[in-house]
């Protein structure tokens, strides 16, 4: 399959594609991450609020938030544990950020990896359901860093990556 992502238009003008090797190049890795927290917060929260306890309701959410980013981190610890890497190299990047911003690649990286055995999938609109989970690709480069790519008023030229799966 093949993933398109933006190049920053200006400045270090950095894309994700740049981390791994040319098309028809030697085989390179990708690692795909999916976590969620589940389907029982958003119903608790609800009935939280229906009883009027509204802080009690946030906290919830927050700590579902916090626990999905943490399950997600637990993941790329491994990922980077069973590549060989040290904890310092490469990056998690989460679709919806600069660096990957087509919620809809989600659907793919969903089928690969049988995300509906979590209960997790995407809405119409490419949300994810449950709300508290995320999706993202390991990059494993060495010089591998978070960036922001769409600047107001630039456009988003898109270079492709191609993964063999």
């Amino acid at each position: 399959m093949r993933l398109p992502f933006p190049r920053q238009p200006a400045g270090e003008k950095l894309c994700l594609a740049d981390y791994f090797q040319p098309i028809g190049g030697r085989p390179d890795l990708i690692a795909f991450q999916a976590v969620s927290v589940g389907t029982r917060v958003e119903p608790l929260y609800e009935q939280l609020e229906r009883d009027g306890e509204y802080s009690r309701g946030l906290y919830i959410r927050g700590l579902a938030s916090s626990t999905a980013e943490a399950l997600a981190e637990v993941v790329n610890q491994r990922v980077r544990a069973d590549l060989g890497i040290g904890a310092d190299r490469g990056r998690r990047y989460s679709w919806g950020y600069g660096a990957c911003p087509d919620l809809a690649q989600q659907r793919a990286i969903l089928r690969i990896l049988g995300a509906e055995r979590i209960g997790l999938k995407l809405t119409d609109g490419d949300q994810l359901d449950p709300e508290h989970s995320t999706v993202a690709l390991v990059v494993h480069h060495p010089e591998a860093k978070y960036f922001a790519v769409h600047q107001p008023g630039q456009g988003s030229p898109l270079n492709e990556m191609a993964a063999a799966l």
